[in-house]
């Protein structure tokens, strides 16, 4: 059996995990299998009145980080699919220090005897970095990165460098030198998809009989749902009440709310799923997925999420031709808010609930850009001046 005095000359996950395929290394890492001799290496170092993270590597507290639950709720702490986004950015800001170690001024030799990348950092390494990073052509396209790309990439590392001189396994606040990325409105990608063009789109796939992409297109546009929780809702969600169909679903920080299905969804999920060789039956608590994939498996959200974009740029429609970002899953939710005031069915407050937004300021970055279009002045008079 280990004791655990040996744990501290052991790495449990090697520093060279950061120089690895992002992917396979976050394979490895999301598993929090590590937690718990991660806990007693701590334990240890607090005995014997050393740093907390005296005998962590790079790695490892990356690792801990990530994997640390801060509250008692489960409901609280970061999901999995948090974790693999920090995982992420943790393992690609360590890997881009490596890789261009001279462009940030940063000397191996010192790394290599002291065996972490971490602690050998210093404030004009993180200058560089800022530099770097707002001029490396590696966002959409060939460019450099968005302004709201930037956020949350600073976000996330300036949180974590933080956690380090805090925890003190770094001497210097190097978050300090970290900029901001301020996301202002005129930042954000433009979303907006009107009635019109969301009709466009469903027709297509109608006159191509495509049952599959037609159910999934509409059920975005008319439920106002995410993308993973469609993925997640199972036949046992689908529910009859006050004679309308309901789906019931968790979002972010498993908040449940009750989606309305319009009759005619419903007979599309049912068509959806008759095509796949099931029934529905809502009665039966079935625990299969609501919309099955091929092989009668849950979607991959990110995998059906790349598929919608596929789906949309596929119809060639003219509009496209004419927009600044892709039509993606999510730019259905902003149709939704859109149409629900198109419509007059909703207002602020009715919508942040619809949607699931813990802040009604989020709804109004959904409509932000329809709603400055719609209140020119201008609308009103200046297509009569010929």
């Amino acid at each position: 059996m280990t004791n655990s005095t040996d744990l501290t000359n052991q790495n449990l996950i090697h520093n060279n995990l950061i120089q690895n395929n992002i992917h396979d290394a976050i394979n490895i890492l999301i598993d929090n299998k590590y937690i718990h001799t991660m806990n007693i290496k701590i334990e240890l170092a607090e005995k014997e009145r050393r740093k907390k993270y005296e005998y962590l590597s790079d790695i490892e507290v990356i690792y801990y980080y990530v994997h640390f639950e801060r509250d008692m709720d489960e409901k609280k702490n970061r999901k999995r699919d948090t974790k693999q986004i920090y995982l992420k950015e943790l393992l690609t800001f360590c890997q881009t220090l490596i890789k261009d170690a001279d462009v940030f001024d940063i000397r191996g030799e010192e790394v290599e005897k002291k065996g972490s990348l971490l602690q050998v950092l210093a404030p004009w390494n993180i200058r560089r970095y800022n530099d770097w990073l707002k001029t490396a052509k590696l966002g959409r396209g060939g460019k450099p990165y968005s302004v709201a790309t930037l956020a949350k990439k600073v976000t996330i590392i300036r949180s974590f460098l933080k956690h380090l001189y805090t925890m003190s396994y770094i001497e210097a606040p190097l978050h300090e030198e970290l900029q901001k990325a301020n996301v202002r409105s005129e930042d954000r990608p433009n979303r907006d998809l009107s009635y019109g063009e969301v009709m466009q789109i469903l027709e297509y796939y109608r006159q191509k009989r495509d049952i599959f992409s037609y159910t999934i297109l509409l059920a975005l546009a008319s439920t106002g749902a995410r993308i993973q929780e469609l993925c997640q809702a199972r036949v046992k969600d689908l529910f009859y009440a006050e004679g309308k169909y309901w789906l019931r679903v968790t979002g972010k920080r498993d908040k449940q709310r009750e989606l309305f299905i319009s009759d005619y969804l419903f007979q599309c999920i049912c068509e959806f799923r008759k095509r796949r060789g099931y029934e529905t039956d809502i009665k039966t608590g079935d625990i299969m997925p609501l919309l099955l994939n091929r092989n009668g498996k849950i979607y991959n959200f990110r995998i059906l999420s790349n598929q919608v974009t596929e789906m949309v740029a596929k119809t060639g429609l003219e509009f496209l031709k004419y927009r600044e970002n892709p039509v993606t899953a999510h730019t259905f939710r902003h149709a939704f808010a859109i149409m629900s005031v198109e419509e007059g069915n909703a207002d602020l407050y009715h919508l942040m609930h619809t949607l699931g937004h813990e802040s009604i300021k989020t709804s109004q970055i959904y409509l932000e850009k329809y709603m400055k279009r719609k209140n020119n002045v201008g609308v009103g008079f200046a297509d009569k001046l010929k």
